[in-house]
């Protein structure tokens, strides 16, 4: 953005250049003098900008990585709320009526067919949602997420 004048500062570790934010036609940030070493600490703006730009292409490509959910998102946080009470609920009820076997109910039928549906319905959303890696990068690349997800939840 060329509206404000000098650099812009985030502390004292980090300085951006007015013209290094400026993008191309295509999409990709200018400014970066070539043969530049970055000495420790450093952060290559424009290697990231660059990095992440073709990310978003390649994973653009994909028809199915377009259903990864953030794991942030709000679907995801009230898939979780969803699944934390279907969980609860199935851990009281189950053992109550194989104890107990009361009579059923259109509540108990339809709370049935509802946790069974939802459970189902757990594996390929479980599959489609993102994760944070344990360096703390989001994950949203369809093929990682699945394999993490078999070699984590899975069988779980």
């Amino acid at each position: 953005n060329d509206s404000t004048e000098g650099p812009i500062s985030c502390s004292d570790q980090l300085e951006l250049q007015n013209e290094w934010t400026r993008s191309s036609p295509h999409g990709v940030v200018t400014g970066l003098k070539a043969g530049r070493r970055l000495s420790d600490g450093e952060f290559d703006v424009f290697a990231t900008a660059n990095f992440l730009n073709r990310q978003k292409r390649t994973l653009a490509k994909n028809h199915l990585q377009r259903l990864v959910v953030d794991p942030a998102s709000d679907f995801s946080s009230m898939w979780s709320i969803v699944e934390l009470f279907l969980l609860g609920y199935d851990g009281l009820t189950i053992p109550f009526f194989l104890l107990f076997q009361p009579p059923s109910s259109f509540i108990s039928e339809a709370m049935t067919y509802l946790s069974l549906a939802f459970w189902s319905l757990d594996v390929p959303v479980s599959f489609f949602t993102g994760y944070v890696t344990k360096r703390g990068e989001l994950e949203m690349r369809l093929a990682t997420v699945a394999m993490n997800y078999v070699k984590t939840r899975f069988f779980w």
